[in-house]
């Protein structure tokens, strides 16, 4: 049986307030004669600036998560997939990095998975991998079904 979990276009719509808010902050920000001041007033500018497309995308485009019988497929922003079978997991948990909210991390078995130059510093965070927030599940429940489909599959 295949269950999509799409992206909670509430979160997009919350990014997209935050930046603009942002990017009105530093449309307004008083000019007090002093370089500093116009430095910090484009920083913010342009970085909140930024994310104003990519919220409106996000709205539009939806990440989506891909359950089935062989793995899962996340399809995130600008249609980039991550496909990942089920034979290639080890074990699913959560992880809580110091600032942020919870997120589905992974480990992948012994000789499976992509290797990187990256991989050595995320496995000694906690994880090979993981799964960015904004889908419309919360992490606790995509552990629960994930973990359930893992063991299903190891029968």
């Amino acid at each position: 049986m295949t269950e999509t979990i799409k992206g909670a276009r509430w979160k997009s719509v919350l990014l997209l307030i935050g930046c603009l808010a942002f990017v009105a902050l530093g449309v307004w920000l008083p000019y007090d004669g002093q370089t500093e001041t116009v430095v910090w007033k484009w920083v913010i500018i342009l970085f909140f600036g930024l994310g104003v497309p990519l919220a409106v995308y996000q709205l539009f485009h939806p990440a989506s998560l891909t359950l089935d019988a062989r793995g899962f497929t996340y399809v995130g922003v600008f249609n980039r997939q991550m496909v990942v079978a089920w034979d290639d997991v080890e074990a699913f948990k959560l992880f809580k990095p110091p600032r942020g909210p919870k997120m589905l991390v992974w480990n992948y078995r012994p000789g499976r998975g992509p290797r990187s130059a990256l991989s050595g510093i995320s496995r000694a965070l906690g994880a090979d991998a993981g799964l960015p927030g904004g889908l419309a599940d919360s992490p606790a429940r995509l552990l629960e079904k994930m973990s359930q489909r893992l063991a299903a599959s190891r029968r």
